[in-house]
């Protein structure tokens, strides 16, 4: 039997050993658990910073923070855990413990802003609170600039027009200007320029703080409000005229506040293209750029190769017109050398309704196929999908008695089958096989309809075969 002092240095040696294994808190680095009300709170540093610490549902269920705000700050918080296996929740209050802000997500991690609410000059209280589950936390602090009274957008003594209608014009001149922009009281900020002619604009828009909750964007338009460029989820962002022929007028940039706020860098640079291919056009021989509308499209003579340029940025569409005589049709294929563009292929009819188009090749290829397009006026349009660059153009007129949709023979009928169950071609069919053969188009013949006679004890089979690589289908109804 053990005798009674043994047993109780046992029992000694284990409890010993058991407070051993307690790890001691050091939430924040403080050395020691964070604390559990407003009263206690722990407190850091108005820098941005990354925080550990740790919490447990069962018994270490808050951890308060405390943060002295500097003037014309703000602040957004992360706070980062295994959301697989525990549900923290998290909020921000105000020097007088009202709310400013909370996230109770239960199956992601959670964040909290000032948002517009004005916390520089006090203490704002963060509260880490496990609402199930126990664990380690990441906790990244991010502080930033306000809108103060004051600013000095551009240089300009103030706020920069928030109107695309009014924009603050600057001097086209390279140049480096500072702003200020905040999503919820001065998302806009609007400028405009003055090109001068055979000139382009590229704008870069950079700022400090690297935040997730930051985000800048950066937008340019014509003298039409029609986009040039934009860019957004970079830092800097960057936006250029490219070869847009703006020379002359007067463009507009939005610097724009898509999260947060931040006081932002603009560099603005002008350049000189007049000897780039936008000004210097010779398409099909034209002695400059062919337009992109169809009431002004440049006359171009059948069975002829031309060339042109073309830019996604500068010049979208060439839109030529080709007069179709009687009894033909036409066809037109385009070339380019670049791989990495995309140039598109359309064929439109006198009304400017789309008769064709090829948008995935290199060439593109498109036709009127069994549309009657003799003795009108049809329509080439060739766009740029992306990239810039010359192309080649071949436009061929075809013979109509040579094209099979006009020398239609379906089922030995002498012309094309009835195209509806009203007017179905009657065929006769012996007992056995019978073969009768047909053409097809989806554009101009869609359906080929027959009729025929299945006499009593009889019943009927079909099939189809075609040669060309399309989707043809064959319905049997009674």
């Amino acid at each position: 039997m053990v005798s009674k002092a043994k047993a109780t240095i046992i029992i000694s040696l284990l409890i010993l050993h058991l407070f051993s294994g307690v790890v001691q808190a050091n939430d924040a680095g403080s050395g020691a658990d964070a604390g559990g009300s407003f009263s206690t709170a722990t407190n850091i540093a108005a820098t941005s910073s990354t925080y550990y610490g740790n919490l447990s549902s069962t018994n270490d269920t808050d951890d308060f923070y405390s943060i002295n705000m500097s003037n014309d700050t703000g602040l957004y918080v992360e706070l980062n855990f295994d959301n697989s296996n525990n549900d923290f929740d998290f909020y921000l209050y105000s020097s007088t413990q009202g709310t400013i802000d909370s996230s109770l997500s239960w199956n992601s991690n959670e964040s909290v802003s000032s948002g517009n609410t004005t916390v520089g000059g006090t203490t704002v209280y963060l509260r880490a609170k496990a609402y199930s589950g126990a664990g380690n936390y990441t906790m990244i602090v991010s502080i930033f600039s306000v809108n103060s009274a004051s600013q000095n957008d551009a240089n300009t003594g103030g706020d920069a027009s928030n109107s695309q209608s009014t924009p603050t014009n600057l001097n086209s001149i390279n140049a480096t200007y500072y702003g200020f922009i905040d999503k919820n009281t001065d998302e806009y900020d609007w400028y405009s320029f003055n090109i001068p002619s055979n000139y382009s604009i590229t704008a870069s828009l950079s700022w400090n703080n690297t935040s997730t909750q930051i985000d800048l964007d950066l937008h340019l338009f014509d003298s039409n409000n029609t986009y040039l460029d934009y860019s957004y989820d970079d830092n800097p962002e960057n936006v250029s005229s490219g070869s847009a022929s703006i020379g002359g007028s007067s463009v507009t940039l939005l610097v724009r506040a898509w999260t947060g706020s931040d006081a932002y860098t603009l560099l603005i640079y002008f350049e000189n293209i007049s000897n780039s291919e936008v000004y210097n056009q010779n398409d099909a021989n034209s002695g400059g750029d062919v337009s992109g509308n169809f009431s002004l499209a440049y006359n171009l003579t059948a069975n002829n190769t031309y060339y042109g340029w073309i830019s996604d940025s500068g010049d979208i569409n060439d839109i030529y017109s080709v007069y179709v005589p009687p009894l033909f049709a036409i066809e037109a294929t385009m070339f380019w050398n670049n791989s990495a563009d995309d140039y598109d292929l359309g064929l439109f009819d006198e009304s400017e309704n789309l008769i064709d188009s090829s948008l995935y090749s290199n060439p593109e290829y498109v036709e009127s196929g069994g549309i009657n397009v003799g003795d009108s006026i049809v329509y080439i349009v060739i766009q740029a999908g992306f990239g810039e660059g010359n192309y080649s153009v071949n436009v061929s007129l075809v013979n109509q008695t040579s094209l099979p949709v006009f020398n239609q023979n379906d089922a030995f009928s002498g012309a094309d089958a009835g195209g509806a169950f009203s007017n179905a071609t009657n065929v006769n069919a012996s007992s056995g096989i019978s073969y009768w053969s047909g053409y097809i188009d989806d554009s101009t013949d869609e359906y080929d309809f027959y009729s025929l006679y299945v006499p009593a004890d009889h019943g009927i089979s079909t099939s189809l075969t075609y040669s060309q690589s399309q989707i043809v289908g064959i319905y049997l109804y009674d």
